[in-house]
């Protein structure tokens, strides 16, 4: 019930309201027409200022992703450029290790064969000859 009641007269305010405006407004024309027009430059003086304000921020936001795609590009671009060289440095590193391995063959039994004269056949290359000592003269192992 209380609500009927606060709904009652918050329209009796609301209608008072209207009825005193519209009598103030029939005794001073020229006071609503100020007013009117004051507040109708105050509103387009406030819309240009927000679209301003629209605009600017509008710019604003573009320079800084443009920035910002410019940045990332630079950065990609620096990326790209700092593994290719990571790269070609392994690659020559890998091409030095290569080239040392390859200088440090050396095929031992090439020269000496070549000192001694003698050539090596592969498949009698490790069979040895017997040898038989014997024993000296007049030792015990007779």
């Amino acid at each position: 019930m209380s609500k009927l009641w606060a709904f009652i007269g918050i329209a009796a305010a609301v209608g008072t309201g209207y009825v005193l405006g519209k009598k103030l407004m029939e005794q001073n024309p020229e006071t609503v027409t100020q007013v009117k027009e004051n507040c109708t430059e105050k509103f387009r003086k406030a819309s240009e200022y927000c679209a301003d304000a629209v605009k600017t921020s509008g710019e604003k936001i573009s320079e800084i992703v443009q920035t910002g795609k410019a940045k990332s590009s630079d950065i990609a671009k620096m990326a790209k450029n700092t593994t290719t060289n990571f790269k070609d440095e392994l690659n020559n590193l890998k091409d030095k290790i290569v080239s040392a391995g390859k200088s440090a063959e050396v095929d031992f039994y090439d020269e000496d064969e070549e000192a001694s004269g003698f050539t090596a056949e592969p498949e009698n290359e490790f069979i040895e000859e017997e040898q038989f000592e014997e024993p000296e003269e007049g030792s015990e192992a007779l």
